[in-house]
């Protein structure tokens, strides 16, 4: 399923250009994505490497406790 999350403008930081993402996209800090660009110039972020061990998602649990 596909959902528009808005408009946004690229923006420079220091020697990189930024894309907003929005905090309804739900995307953690340190996730990482694949950039690619087609022929026509479409610019798409893929997800890529996801692993809740080493993202922070299981942070919080006790492993020992669960056990």
């Amino acid at each position: 399923m596909e959902k528009k999350l808005g408009s946004f403008f690229a923006r420079k930081v220091g020697n990189s250009t930024v894309l907003t993402i929005p905090s309804k996209a739900d995307v953690k800090l340190g996730q990482r994505f694949e950039l690619t660009q087609e022929n026509n110039g479409t610019v798409i972020y893929k997800s890529i490497g996801y692993n809740p061990w080493f993202n922070g998602e299981y942070d919080d649990i006790d492993f020992k406790k669960e056990i």
